[in-house]
Order: C-alpha cells, then sequence, then structure tokens
C-alpha cells in the first residue's frame, strides 16, 4: 500500500511539473485541427497495434457492444495482415488502419490522430489491444461520458487477467478462454479524453490538459499522472489480458514493443513471467465472460467470422 502511495504522489509531482512547462508554451506538442464543425462520433478508440491481427476483431466487436463508434489502428511494422482479419469492420466503415513505421510507434502516432482524425470524435479512448473496456451495467459507459461535463477525461484502472493456465492461444473469444484475474484492481490507468482538450503527450496513460485541468476517476476523483487509487471492484474497469497464454506474451517480448515503457521493462518482464502468471491467476472470475461473451460471438459469426477467432 505504501509503495502505491509512493508511486502515485511521484507520479503526480512530475505530472504537474510537466503541465506547468506546457502551459508556458505557446504552442501544442499534440496539435488538434479542427478539421470538422461537428464531431462525427461521440466514442472512439484509438489503438496501437503490432502483430496483434488474431485479437483485434473480438476487440472491435466488444467495444462496439460498449458504444464505441469507430476503431483507429496504428500499425507498427505487423507482419500477420491485420487489415484482412479485420476486413468485415473495414467494409462497414468502422475501422481505420495506419501504417506507422516508427520505432516506437508513440507519441508519435498520437500527433498523427491529433492533426488527421482527432476532430472526427468528442470522446476517445487510448486503449491497448490487450485491453478491454468493461461496464457492470450496460450503457453505464455512455452514460457517464455523457455526463462528464466538467473533466476534460475519464480515468479507468486495469484488472490483470493472467493466462488461465493455457501454454498457447486457445480458438475463441479471449474473454471466454482467460477466466482468472488479480484480486483487485491495479493503480494504472487509461483514459478515454475529449481530444480538444488535450494539450500534450504525457505517457500512454494519460495526457497534459488545456487550463492545468485533470482527468478523474469514477469516484470524481482528480487522476493527476499514471495511477490512481485501486479497489477490490469498480463499475467500469480495464480488464487487461495482459497473457494471452505464456506462448503469446513471450513471442511479444520477443517482436518487441509499441512504446517506450515496454523496451524499458522488457528484460524484467521476461525474468518475472512465471511469478506473474500465478499472481494473475489468483481469482476465478468470469463475469465478463457472462456479460458479453454471447453477444459477441453472435455479432461476429453473423458478419462472417469463424474459428479460430469465436
Amino acid at each position: 500500500m505504501l509503495k502505491e502511495i509512493l508511486l502515485r504522489h511521484k507520479s503526480e509531482l512530475r505530472y504537474n511539473l510537466i503541465g506547468l512547462l506546457y502551459s508556458s508554451l505557446p504552442h501544442r506538442k499534440l496539435i488538434y485541427r479542427q478539421r470538422l464543425s461537428h464531431p462525427t462520433y461521440f466514442l472512439s478508440v484509438v489503438t496501437r497495434i503490432k502483430n496483434e491481427a488474431r485479437f483485434l476483431p473480438e476487440f472491435i466487436a466488444h467495444h462496439k457492444l460498449i458504444g464505441a463508434e469507430h476503431f483507429y489502428f496504428y500499425d507498427n511494422n505487423s507482419n500477420d495482415n491485420p487489415d484482412a482479419a479485420i476486413q468485415p469492420f473495414i467494409d462497414r466503415g468502422l475501422a481505420t488502419v495506419i501504417p506507422w513505421n516508427a520505432v516506437p510507434a508513440s507519441p508519435s502516432c498520437y500527433c498523427d490522430f491529433f492533426d488527421k482524425f482527432a476532430s472526427e470524435s468528442k470522446w476517445v479512448a487510448f486503449i491497448d489491444a490487450d485491453e478491454f473496456i468493461v461496464e457492470r451495467q450496460r450503457g453505464l459507459l455512455l452514460n457517464v461520458l455523457s455526463r462528464l461535463n466538467g473533466s476534460p477525461a475519464l480515468a479507468i484502472n486495469y484488472r490483470y487477467f493472467g493466462s488461465s493456465f493455457h501454454e498457447t492461444v486457445p480458438t475463441g473469444l479471449v474473454t471466454n478462454n482467460f477466466v482468472y484475474s488479480s484480486r483487485s484492481t491495479d493503480p494504472h490507468v487509461k483514459v478515454i479524453a475529449k481530444p480538444k482538450c488535450v494539450k500534450g503527450y504525457y505517457n500512454s496513460h494519460n495526457f497534459i490538459f488545456d487550463a492545468l485541468a485533470s482527468a478523474v476517476n469514477l469516484s470524481g476523483k482528480p487522476v493527476r499522472g499514471t495511477y490512481s487509487v485501486k479497489a477490490d471492484q469498480y463499475d467500469i474497469e480495464i480488464s487487461h489480458y495482459i497473457y494471452r497464454s505464456k506462448n503469446n506474451y513471450l513471442s511479444k517480448l520477443g517482436i518487441g514493443f509499441v512504446d517506450k515503457e515496454g523496451y524499458k521493462y522488457r528484460t524484467r518482464r521476461k525474468d518475472r513471467v512465471e511469478s506473474e502468471f500465478l499472481a494473475h491467476n489468483a481469482l476465478f472470475n468470469d463475469w465478463v465472460r457472462n456479460a458479453y461473451g454471447s453477444d459477441i460471438r453472435d455479432y461476429m459469426t453473423v458478419i462472417g467470422y469463424k474459428e479460430p477467432y469465436v
């Protein structure tokens, strides 16, 4: 507990200092171009990908189910043909794939997004392909965002899911196959932000906002930096499927990462694989499967997906 408090305070201090620096600059580091007078979408998703094609159809179907209307994928040198994997969604105008060769992909891909696409959406979730936003009541996420007028972003805590003891990736939905998690949420957050309020890039977890404003968590408490107070349960969480089998995780370590944090901690993560498998398999947790599984599978089947996707 003390370690988490110290991490949060250290992150808040760094965040505040960087925010003050940005406030003194005459320009934005992330340039929001008002290309549209009114947003086309209420909620969109931006995701950096690298060899995630096997998992993208479910990722799109899941977040479409909770209200996301468009998906922007920055493809960081994948060799598994993500365009083909999500072609049914591209054909329906739900997804855009942007080739992005820079290594690591961020923050340069975010600069591109804010320059070209940000004004298309009122809210944007900045999450990874192994992160699924979940709500314990259908429609809650859109309801919270529609009432969140005084803050530029909603910060959502992770809950890590383990391997569920799978050595290799099983066929079917991730949310159906991986049903063991940590007992509580993690202090790390990701944000759903209003692009027009973003002033600069902080890290892959948060942004610097206009007028030194801050994201808030579901309880309305400010989140300045990377961490928020963890809880046994939030009504909106991110299920983070960091281990989609042991082999999948090890393969991710081998191909590199799309952000600086991933490169920085690659060696440490490899050393801790076995112990973290046990930690994140601590609790049988199938409520995500029960809440979403059948609807996602039915939708994906209707638009043409078969094994191994469903």
